[in-house]
């Protein structure tokens, strides 16, 4: 099936969910064409009838009626015209919905792989030209095609030889527009392309302008900035070049075969092959089907660009979801946090791989896991709560494969507070009760009390209703960790991931996090992914990691006294 066969039936079903609204225009559309088959009957009166009748009161009176007539067209357009707008955003609002739970559905491991202004460009930009696409493609082709239907059945009555040399006439309008809906597509999709790039260079400028400001780099980024925004200028002119070029060749055509008509038509009248009522109409008729069918050639256009972003949407739909048989497998019962992991092997694309992996953790246990940059300590603990799944090997959470277990299930019982926590732009009390929307006000304040949230907080213009900015941009870098701390304990999780949660923090918010970490950890399974000496000296074990692979494990004192790579390590200072 060609991809345009397919985008044909995803909006088949599409549409489908709207079938009152698209039978609403439908109908609204017919009454427009079938009123429109009474103009040429008006027309053929007024030459025939009205005027060599010679009388004013008749000619008012018919005057009169063709603008009712008229207005009751325009009513009927319009009502049209209202529904199939309102039905293009709807049908883009659902596909909005669909992009954005496919990426919230996807593996972290192939979300990580997608630029996210790419990804926000979708849901943004490529929506837009959706939606054009419906209401001045889709929706703009069906209704003419119904009004076409009418005054062209009336040409084949008035003269069937005419309509016949008529449709021989605008046959090469048929390959023309073949042609660019072609052309279009392509060059559609690599405007949004090219804008996707732009999008994704303004964001991330835009989260790193305090370090394009510290490095004095504001003219390199602004010329990185001009040279994709040139490029998109090119994309998008050469786009519009070829979408103006259609409706002008197929006027031209147009034009070129009513005056050929015109020509026969007069030869046909002067050597009395056709009357000149009958004329009249055809005329009259083919004036009615001029309107729609340059409607019919502009809505291919809009089509084309509408095929172009469904083949954008498509490349993000059809990526696997992060569980497609979550919902059937069994939940995780409650835990009580002994971890095994056998076996274990995961590799990136980019080479580097977890090697080997053979790790037991009791339950209650705390574990701080070392190494250099880049050994894969974050990557090992990502596999817990199944961001990135194993090649090979098993993990086992209390004997519990958790690869057969629903996902859900698992991550609600993992609590995880990360180097840089992300917060949402909202209140404070918001981001608290992101983890549970149910919390009482008691358990609120009791987690803000014991990750010392409550000590700032109180001194913010609205308390715990106080905006903390997009990012919780706001707040300290101190004081974001400790709210990312009072939700693991609102969560109360059997298991903790702690990834580097100290090592971005000055002395005095390190002693406070600490301290809320303490408490949040007691009678907890917990791995800490750690940079700071003071950190690793409070774990039970230390897991050592070089280039994918533990080399060590052991307590602390006991890892110093083997002269191995956790001693180099600490005797360069790697850790303080």
């Amino acid at each position: 099936m060609s991809n345009s066969n397919h985008h044909i039936k995803t909006l088949k079903i599409l549409v489908g969910r709207y079938q009152g609204e698209l039978l609403k225009v439908l109908i609204c559309t017919a009454a427009a064409g079938a009123l429109l088959i009474l103009i040429p009957l008006w027309v053929k009166a007024l030459v025939q009838i009205v005027l060599p009748a010679s009388d004013l009161l008749l000619l008012t009176r018919h005057l009169l009626s063709g603008l009712l007539l008229a207005l009751i067209i325009q009513v009927f357009l319009f009502a049209k015209d209202f529904i199939r707008l309102r039905l293009s955003h709807s049908l883009g609002a659902d596909v909005r919905r669909q992009i954005f739970e496919k990426i919230l559905s996807m593996p972290l491991s192939i979300l990580q792989e997608k630029h996210s202004g790419d990804l926000i460009s979708r849901l943004s930009n490529d929506i837009t030209v959706f939606q054009d696409g419906l209401m001045k493609g889709i929706f703009r082709l069906i209704p003419n095609a119904v009004i076409l239907l009418f005054p062209v059945s009336l040409m084949f009555l008035h003269s069937l030889l005419l309509s016949v040399i008529t449709l021989f006439f605008i046959a090469p309008m048929a390959w023309t527009i073949n042609y660019f809906v072609k052309k279009i597509r392509s060059r559609v999709k690599a405007s949004q392309e090219q804008l996707a790039l732009i999008n994704n260079l303004g964001e991330e400028s835009i989260r790193g302008v305090k370090e394009i400001k510290a490095f004095g780099r504001e003219d390199q980024v602004k010329q990185r900035f001009s040279r994709r925004n040139r490029a998109a200028l090119r994309a998008f002119v050469a786009q519009d070049r070829i979408i103006a070029l259609n409706p002008v060749l197929v006027l031209m055509i147009t034009v070129t075969s009513i005056a050929a008509l015109i020509f026969l038509c007069t030869f046909m009248v002067t050597h009395g092959l056709l009357s000149m009522g009958r004329l009249i109409s055809f005329l009259t008729c083919l004036a009615l089907a001029f309107s729609p069918l340059q409607e019919i050639a502009h809505s291919f256009g809009f089509i084309s660009r509408l095929y172009a972003v469904m083949d954008r949407f498509e490349e993000v739909l059809r990526i696997a979801s992060e569980a497609q048989e979550g919902d059937r497998l069994p939940d995780l019962p409650e835990i009580a946090g002994f971890i095994d992991l056998s076996n274990i092997n995961f590799s990136y694309d980019d080479g580097f791989a977890l090697k080997d992996i053979n790790l037991k953790i009791a339950a209650g246990e705390t574990v701080a896991f070392v190494g250099p940059s880049g050994a894969g300590k974050t990557t090992l603990l990502n596999l817990l709560p199944l961001f990135l799944r194993p090649c090979s090997g098993t993990i086992l959470i209390d004997n519990h494969d958790i690869t057969k277990c629903n996902l859900e299930s698992l991550r609600r019982q993992i609590g995880l507070v990360s180097q840089e926590p992300v917060l949402f732009d909202g209140t404070l009390m918001e981001n608290l009760l992101f983890v549970k929307p149910g919390a009482g006000e008691t358990e609120i304040f009791k987690a803000a009390r014991a990750a010392h949230v409550d000590e700032f907080a109180r001194k913010l213009p609205r308390a715990y209703h106080t905006r903390i900015g997009q990012y919780g941009s706001r707040l300290s870098v101190g004081q974001r960790q400790r709210i990312a701390i009072a939700r693991a304990l609102l969560v109360e999780p059997a298991l903790l991931i702690l990834d580097e949660p100290t090592s971005a923090l000055d002395t005095e918010s390190e002693h406070l996090i600490r301290n809320s970490l303490e408490f949040l950890c007691k009678n907890k399974t917990t791995l800490i992914v750690a940079h700071r000496m003071s950190t690793i000296r409070s774990a039970d074990r230390v897991v050592v990691l070089n280039d994918g692979c533990i080399v060590e494990t052991g307590p602390h004192k006991e890892l110093l006294s083997r002269k191995g790579l956790y001693h180099k390590l600490f005797s360069y200072q790697d850790f303080h």
